[in-house]
């Protein structure tokens, strides 16, 4: 199962789940280092507007989705599925002033015509990603250039969808590699953009 959540909401709703139970919340403040005393972490050490400071607590929980603090204080960490392979880097766009109705009926009588069970936005997370299902740009000359697979999200938001412009594979722990990626996919949701503005009803 997948839980779709508008991803500005959610973040809204548990910053205020988080402050009503009590907690502080810093962002803008990452995790550059830590302090440790006999074998154990006394003291993350975080920037702000590059100004250092510390965070002093008895337990520590790293929640960075990357190991960040882990990797700080010396645990053992693996990266990817431990084979030198890591998950796509993607990028998620959004889209204003969507005829959802155009759209989608477009997606079923010139795009997906002939896929049963039917395309539909309210479970286009999961559909638009599989394989039964031709993108958009199906009858495109430029679908050569554009991505081969995309996620496709309405989140209940009238004339609102957004966009995951995905498969872009490249070791993520590069510095280097992850900015010319970044930059790569900007180029891409730039494509989808600008070929769903002019060929796509609705868009």
């Amino acid at each position: 199962s997948m839980l779709l959540a508008h991803p500005i909401k959610l973040q809204s709703l548990l910053s205020g789940m988080l402050r009503k139970a009590g907690v502080r919340l810093l962002f803008g403040a990452p995790v550059c280092g830590v302090r440790m005393e006999k074998g154990q972490i006394h003291a993350v050490q975080a920037q702000f507007m590059g100004e250092p400071f510390e965070i002093a607590a008895r337990a520590f929980v790293d929640c960075t989705g990357d190991a960040v603090l882990g990797k700080l204080s010396g645990a053992r960490c693996f990266a990817g599925d431990g084979a030198g392979r890591f998950q796509s880097v993607s990028m998620v766009f959004s889209l204003g002033n969507v005829g959802l109705c155009g759209f989608e009926r477009y997606m079923n009588e010139v795009i997906n015509c002939e896929a049963r069970p039917r395309w539909e936005l309210y479970n286009c997370a999961t559909r638009g990603c599989l394989g039964q299902y031709w993108l958009p740009w199906k009858f495109s000359p430029e679908r050569e250039k554009l991505p081969g697979s995309i996620g496709i999200y309405w989140f209940g938001n009238e004339g609102e969808l957004f966009f995951n412009v995905t498969h872009l594979e490249l070791d993520c722990l590069d510095p280097f590699l992850m900015g010319e990626g970044i930059a790569a996919l900007r180029g891409q949701a730039d494509d989808v953009l600008g070929f769903l503005r002019r060929s796509v009803p609705g868009c």
